[in-house]
C-alpha cells in the first residue's frame, strides 16, 4: 500500500488528512475551541487526531493524547491500527 491509497481510505471515513512524504497526520471532529484557547489564538480544535510515520524501515502509529508511538513493520499495520483506534473513539463518542 502507498501512503496515498491509505490517506484515501482514510479520508473516506470522513477524517481530515494531510500527506507529505513518509507521514500521515489525520484530525477528526472540528470544533470551536472556548474563549482561554482562543485566547492563545486557536481558531479551530479537533476531538481526536493521530499521526503514522516512517522511521527508517518501520512505520509508527501515535495518537492525542500523547502516548508513546505504536511501531509496525508496514504501512498495512500502522493503517489497520489507526483504523481500529477511529473506531474506538467512535464508541467512546457514542456513550
Amino acid at each position: 500500500m502507498t501512503i496515498e491509497e491509505a490517506g484515501e481510505i482514510l479520508r473516506r471515513r470522513g477524517l481530515i488528512v494531510q500527506l507529505v512524504p513518509d507521514n500521515i497526520t489525520v484530525a477528526a471532529r472540528p470544533y470551536e475551541p472556548n474563549a482561554a484557547v482562543k485566547t492563545q489564538g486557536v481558531e479551530v480544535a479537533y476531538a481526536f487526531g493521530f499521526s503514522i510515520y516512517r522511521v527508517d524501515r518501520e512505520w509508527a502509529f501515535r495518537h492525542s493524547p500523547p502516548r508513546p508511538a505504536e511501531w509496525f513493520d508496514d504501512l498495512d499495520a500502522a493503517l489497520a491500527r489507526a483504523l481500529e483506534y477511529c473506531e474506538e473513539c467512535s464508541l467512546y463518542a457514542r456513550k
